[in-house]
């Protein structure tokens, strides 16, 4: 009987034995069935890096950049109205004016004109006036003491000159522009001093609006 104890304890021990050798490959530090080469860690690792790509390439802040620099590109590129004329004076057909260029809201803006080539340093003095049917104009600037010009312009702008009338004041004391207008059309007419010459003048407006026997000579000096 105690013979057979003892093999069955070998016997038992052996097992135990087997077993665990056979569980050791398996078996973590903690008890944990983890394998041991780190598959799953590296597998954690490239999830996590895949994650960090994506989030490193999303395009939404992108977008919302260009969309704004687009906005303050539209808004720089506006452009003006040349119809308006800042500071300019409406003219009526059969006004007559009394101004002076030497006022203290005068200034040069003006040196030159397209259709001439006289330098006009002084101050200028800016009108507009409009006509409702095709008018044959008169524009005269006379009452002078220095010498003043006047140039009929298309728009607000010295290089838009139509006609004009730039006599030196030694050969003449008044200028004077014919013009044919177009209906409905705005026209600007600015009192300019040769060189830096600045006064008074008197300016008057005939219109001929009834006229159907053609056009007038319009005279360029």
């Amino acid at each position: 009987m105690c013979l057979f104890l003892r093999i069955s304890s070998l016997l038992c021990l052996f097992f135990f034995l087997c077993f665990a050798a056979c569980n050791s490959d398996t078996v973590g530090t903690n008890g944990d069935t983890t394998p041991a080469d780190g598959d799953y860690l590296e597998n954690e690792i490239d999830t996590t890096d895949s994650d960090m790509t994506v989030a490193e390439t999303g395009d939404g802040d992108e977008n919302e950049i260009d969309t704004t620099e687009s906005d303050i590109t539209d808004i720089e590129t506006a452009d003006g109205d040349e119809n308006v004329c800042p500071n300019s004076t409406i003219l009526n057909c059969g006004d007559t004016i009394y101004g002076n260029t030497n006022a203290d809201d005068l200034t040069n803006n003006w040196s030159a004109y397209s259709c001439s080539a006289r330098s006009e340093g002084g101050n200028e003095k800016v009108y507009s006036f409009t006509t409702e049917t095709r008018c044959k104009v008169e524009i005269t600037l006379n009452d002078l003491s220095t010498d003043l010009d006047i140039f009929l312009l298309s728009s607000c702008d010295s290089f838009a000159c139509q006609a004009f009338s730039s006599t030196p004041l030694d050969i003449q004391e008044k200028e004077q522009i014919l013009y044919n207008t177009e209906p409905n059309k705005k026209y600007f007419l600015a009192v300019d001093g040769y060189n830096d010459s600045s006064g008074a003048y008197t300016l008057k407006v005939d219109c001929n609006c009834d006229a159907s026997d053609g056009d007038v000579d319009e005279q360029d000096d």
